[in-house]
């Protein structure tokens, strides 16, 4: 366990840290000003619409006057079709970036080339991801669903939400770990489905190694959550940069947890 140790202290220092630190920021630099633009031009297409008129009044002027009730229809048929193309452009341009920055990032880590090829597979693999994912999802509504039906009836609240809380950290690590074990998987290989049947088999392989891992990564998180929390108390109002800390500490934990 001393050597765990160690190890989990020298991976503060892993010089990759820095270089998966800023290829997550490079992402979410992207995409955030990309989400925010579509968010604006949401927003005030929906106003133009609506013409500062509430829903109420809307729904009066399409049943008492037809030929303009026509005419909103068509307006909101508009809005919707170009709603669902900008939701979908966003969608792929959300996968495209994502793949290329995961591809880019885990060839670093694991000095392999790589190619244009390679950043085509990796959009596969991550639509691929999201049938595991999704059955992930369902296993962590169940598991929530057992506990709060088992512990509904505990009286003792700071209680109950300290071991709600534990249990989505948990569960939280669990999932990346699996997630980075197909990603590492995948840059050797490059087969889909393989790749994720193998992150699987990496567990059973190696999993004197991986629990001690998880106890650490585990430990990390549950101190990187306290200090969220402590800091929430002490800026009440400050809910602005409180997103921007949370933010930066969990960029800077999924970039560590990938070297260890």
């Amino acid at each position: 366990m001393e050597l765990n140790l160690k190890g989990y202290l020298d991976s503060f220092r892993d010089k990759y840290i820095v270089l998966s630190t800023v290829v997550d920021v490079v992402f979410f630099a992207v995409m955030g000003p990309i989400l925010y633009l579509f968010k604006l031009f949401t927003d005030s297409k929906t106003q133009e619409f609506l013409g500062g008129r509430t829903q109420q009044q809307l729904q009066d002027v399409i049943v008492n006057n037809p030929e303009q009730g026509q005419i909103i229809a068509q307006q909101l048929q508009s809005f919707m079709i170009n709603f669902g193309l900008g939701v979908i452009l966003i969608v792929l341009l959300s996968l495209f970036l994502f793949s290329l920055t995961r591809g880019y990032l885990w060839n670093k880590l694991l000095n392999k080339n790589f190619t244009k090829k390679k950043y085509w597979r990796w959009n596969s693999l991550n639509l691929a991801l999201i049938l595991p994912t999704l059955i992930y999802l369902v296993f962590v509504f169940i598991v929530r669903i057992i506990y709060l039906q088992t512990y509904s009836a505990i009286n003792n609240q700071a209680a109950f939400s300290f071991i709600s809380e534990i249990i989505s950290l948990v569960l939280i690590v669990i999932y990346l770990i699996f997630l980075f074990l197909i990603y590492y998987s995948f840059t050797f290989r490059y087969k889909v489905w393989q790749s994720i049947g193998e992150g699987f088999k990496l567990v059973k392989t190696r999993w004197n190694t991986i629990w001690r891992s998880f106890i650490f990564m585990l430990i990390t998180l549950v101190i990187l959550t306290v200090i969220t929390s402590l800091l929430t108390r002490l800026f009440p109002f400050q809910e602005t940069l409180l997103i921007y800390v949370d933010s930066v500490l969990l960029i800077l934990f999924v970039a560590w947890m990938r070297v260890y």
